[in-house]
């Protein structure tokens, strides 16, 4: 899963992958596999107005979102022999009550 940081940036990197090797190319498609199978996270949450608000998140974009605050915190607190991408993406899920959905936030 240390490699899921590195996922997200996979459409931005499309057209090097076109003019460049057949290995770099393996590489993309590799990446955009990897991807396509990760989990979705859904949250919800009153918005500015009093409405409901609800997102739906990747495990690759909650990760390049919270990794690097909660690894800081994690360091502050003296815990950096229990810092993890599969900690990480505990501790957010909990934080923000989040529950396992499709990519269209309905439950599985």
């Amino acid at each position: 899963m240390k490699d899921l940081l590195e996922v997200g940036s996979w459409l931005d990197d499309e057209k090097d992958y076109q003019i460049g090797t057949k290995e770099a190319y393996d590489a993309f498609v590799a990446k955009r596999n990897e991807s396509l199978n990760q989990k979705y996270w859904t949250i919800c949450f009153p918005g500015e107005y009093g409405q409901n608000v609800q997102e739906t998140w990747r495990q690759d974009q909650i990760l390049n979102s919270y990794y690097p605050y909660w690894k800081g915190k994690m360091l502050e607190a003296g815990k950096g022999d229990m810092i993890t991408t599969e900690n990480c993406l505990d501790d957010w899920i909990v934080v923000n009550w989040a529950v396992e959905t499709d990519q269209w936030g309905n439950k599985l």
